[in-house]
């Protein structure tokens, strides 16, 4: 089921080689590891494209090819699980961000009405920058973990599930299997 349920809703190497965005890329996307859709691939896409989401820049798509290049894991899996961060989400993702790199900073988080102005907008990038960062980077690794173990964990659930439903069948049809004895080794055993 998982992997039936990613082939529909990927889009293929041809789609995505028309994008002008991708067209530098070409020659790495000719790789078919990059397109491979197996249990560890996507799971590990998965966790890729969710970190990058959480990341504070423009652009998440380019650094997911250069993550994704690095790893051979499943590019349009980590491009679609990126989308998380959209115009909508960003806004409550950054400031959930910048609430827990204050904490693990140990930052007072500051609370006074602001005059906006173009110089109080580089002391306040200055000042939140690093609590920003610090909260993006921890929130990415702990979501990438564990959408990557999730993934991971629901795929061979399935297969279990898969495997036990066949065996049930082929049991009521009088189908058995026997378990193959395993071969000693040849060798001296005096």
């Amino acid at each position: 089921m998982p992997r039936s349920f990613f082939k529909r809703h990927m889009p293929t190497r041809e789609i995505l080689a028309e994008y002008r965005l991708f067209r530098p890329f070409a020659a790495l996307l000719s790789d078919p590891g990059l397109w491979a859709l197996s249990r560890r691939s996507t799971a590990k896409a998965f966790g890729v494209g969710l970190f990058t989401a959480w990341l504070p820049i423009p652009f998440q798509t380019i650094v997911i090819i250069a993550l994704v290049a690095f790893l051979r894991v499943n590019l349009p899996v980590a491009i679609l699980a990126s989308f998380i961060s959209n115009p909508i989400s960003m806004g409550p993702m950054m400031v959930l961000a910048y609430g827990l790199g204050n904490l693990m900073l140990q930052q007072p988080t500051r609370t006074e009405d602001l005059d906006f102005g173009l110089a109080m907008i580089w002391e306040e990038v200055g000042r939140v920058g690093l609590p920003l960062i610090t909260g993006c980077l921890t929130l990415g690794v702990i979501t990438g973990v564990l959408a990557a173990v999730t993934i991971n964990v629901l795929w061979r659930i399935s297969l279990v599930r898969r495997f036990r439903t066949r065996r049930a069948r082929r049991r009521l049809m009088g189908i058995r299997f026997r378990r193959r004895k395993r071969r000693k080794p040849d060798g001296d055993s005096a």
